[in-house]
C-alpha cells in the first residue's frame, strides 16, 4: 500500500532536529485530522512547537508504539499515521478538508 502523502516526512521530524517546513505543516494536519493536535485560532503554522511534539508522543502512546515524539521518514510512526489517515475502509482524509476546516478554506492543496 502506497504511503498517505499527508504523512509522510522529507527528514527526521524530532525537537532536537532541524526540520523542513512541509513536513510540520503536514504533521500537524495528519495528527489535527486524528484528534491528537488542537490547531490555534489563527491556523497551523510552519514552525514546530510543544503542541506538535505532544501530539506525536499522544499519537505513538495510542498506536503502542515508541513514545519518543520523533517521525522518521519511513519509520514506524509514519507508516502507522498513514494507515490511520487512509482507514480501513480505504477513505482518505485529504488536506482540502483541513484547510476547510481548520483554516477557513481558501487556497489549499488537494490530497485523495
Amino acid at each position: 500500500m502506497r504511503p498517505h502523502p499527508i504523512a509522510t516526512c522529507s527528514k527526521t521530524l524530532a525537537a532536537n532536529a532541524s526540520t523542513h517546513p512541509l513536513d510540520v505543516v503536514k504533521m500537524k494536519s495528519a495528527l489535527g485530522a486524528l484528534g491528537h493536535y488542537a490547531a490555534p485560532d489563527w491556523g497551523v503554522s510552519q514552525f514546530p512547537d510543544a503542541a506538535l511534539f505532544d501530539a506525536i508522543k499522544r499519537f505513538q502512546k495510542s498506536q503502542g508504539l515508541k513514545t519518543d515524539g520523533a517521525i522518521k521518514p519511513g519509520g514506524e510512526t509514519e507508516a502507522a499515521l498513514s494507515q490511520a489517515l487512509i482507514g480501513a475502509d480505504g477513505e482518505h482524509f485529504t488536506m482540502a478538508y483541513f484547510c476547510r476546516s481548520h483554516l477557513g478554506g481558501g487556497a489549499y492543496a488537494h490530497y485523495a
